[in-house]
């Protein structure tokens, strides 16, 4: 009996010190309340508002997409082993599909282009290229952009190689004229190509490349860029191009 009695007692002065406690912060609460004129609680309910309503933006709800076509010329000297060379203009179609690195200015691009097979004076030049490009982009005026930016790319070639005319002699069998019924050598000289080969070069190069392009609208662009590369390796034949590309891109 005690001991239940002293439970009871237990129970009803937590309660009581639980509903003095509450009491005590409501009427800090309505003191604070009170204290304050119209504008300074009209203020502060304001803020909570604001702070219950404020949306969580998605970091991937403003990235864009860009992806494009557009035609190229490539321009460039191959040099072969004899000391000779091929001066060259190549055209090809290109096709781009890039990112936005979480920010409305920067972006990665990568890019693939297709040359085909040309025919020059001494030589035959196939070609394919990779390129992965670090890009900045600026605005201009309403309509206007330009960017620039570089990265690496990878040239790979198909050369078949003709040769270069050179003096060649040779030895050939003639009829002796004071010995009927023997011949004699003769040497001649003649021109013909030497040196003609067939390589596949993959050419690995940095590339620096700037640009402007037009917004015709929201989501399409026209533009035009410039570029230079240059080859990291001694090894090749192709060891520096400048390339023009005019491109139509879209953004979503």
């Amino acid at each position: 009996m005690k001991k239940f009695l002293m439970t009871c007692s237990f129970v009803i002065f937590s309660a009581f010190s639980i509903c003095a406690t509450t009491a005590n912060a409501q009427s800090q609460y309505q003191d604070e309340e009170e204290g304050m004129d119209y504008d300074t609680l009209l203020q502060k309910l304001s803020r909570r508002e604001i702070a219950d309503t404020t949306p969580q933006t998605d970091p991937f709800e403003n990235i864009k997409i860009h992806t494009g076509v557009g035609l190229t010329n490539s321009t460039f000297s191959l040099h072969h082993p004899n000391g000779d060379s091929t001066f060259a203009s190549q055209r090809g179609i290109q096709v781009s599909l890039g990112i936005d690195l979480f920010s409305k200015n920067w972006l990665a691009e990568g890019t693939f282009r297709n040359f085909g097979d040309s025919r020059y004076e001494n030589a035959n030049i196939g070609m394919k290229e990779f390129d992965l490009k670090l890009l900045y982009q600026s605005r201009l005026a309403s309509a206007w952009a330009y960017r620039i930016g570089g990265g690496i790319a990878a040239r790979y070639m198909n050369i078949n190689y003709s040769g270069k005319n050179g003096e060649v002699s040779r030895e050939i069998d003639i009829p002796d004229p004071d010995h009927p019924g023997q011949t004699i050598k003769k040497t001649i000289k003649e021109y013909a190509k030497q040196d003609a080969y067939n390589q596949q070069a993959q050419t690995p190069a940095s590339v620096v490349q700037a640009g402007v392009l037009t917004y015709v609208t929201t989501g399409f662009s026209v533009g035009a860029d410039a570029s230079l590369r240059n080859a990291v390796i001694e090894e090749t034949p192709d060891r520096m191009a400048f390339d023009i590309t005019l491109r139509l891109d879209g953004h979503f």
